[in-house]
């Protein structure tokens, strides 16, 4: 009796001696993921001398204490079911179901999609190259910049850190930039 027993990557599972197909994998496999998205991911120093945070840190701390940039502990999958399907879903609800593993739970559902909406206020078409080679292009926003998309996104996230510890404190922003990523992130705080 091959209790409990499952074999990823196969299509088959045994379970108290019962042949099962490979929906209860999947369904298993599914389950995790749901468990991982609720479970806050964890964002590491690359330079592996600080602690880990959650992603409300690392969007306010910028940078760990010891000067490295944070990086997520795992890169989430998405399902293969979101990724054939994705034409039928809006851009938001895309944003939503890419971005949300990275938020967790710090972020509520219905901030997290209200701060999508403020993010991607612009269009960022899609445009065709060749056959299977298309392209978005991201610089469609109100600096003209494809930092727009980020800037704005973090700001939005940092201003609900903000609201949320009912501090209302004043946030300064230090940006080091090449040219554009200044005027994308000082355009997102604008009126934020």
């Amino acid at each position: 009796d091959r209790v409990g027993s499952v074999q990823y990557g196969s299509h088959r599972c045994w379970s108290r001696g019962r042949f099962y197909h490979s929906w209860v994998v999947k369904f298993h496999r599914n389950l995790l993921t749901f468990i991982r998205i609720y479970n806050n991911l964890k964002y590491y120093s690359l330079n592996n001398n600080s602690k880990d945070v959650g992603f409300i840190g690392a969007i306010e701390k910028g940078l760990a204490p010891d000067r490295g940039l944070y990086f997520p502990s795992e890169i989430p999958e998405l399902t293969n079911y979101f990724v054939k399907n994705i034409k039928k879903y809006s851009d938001h609800e895309i944003a939503f179901r890419v971005i949300k593993p990275f938020v967790g739970n710090e972020i509520p559902n219905d901030a997290l999609k209200g701060i999508i909406k403020k993010t991607l206020k612009f269009n960022f078409p899609i445009v065709n190259i060749s056959k299977n080679i298309e392209w978005v292009e991201l610089f469609h926003g109100p600096t003209l910049a494809f930092k727009d998309v980020g800037a704005r996104f973090m700001t939005n996230c940092l201003s609900y850190a903000n609201l949320k510890k009912k501090e209302n404190k004043k946030i300064t922003v230090l940006v080091a930039t090449s040219g554009d990523t200044g005027g994308a992130v000082a355009n997102g705080f604008y009126k934020s």
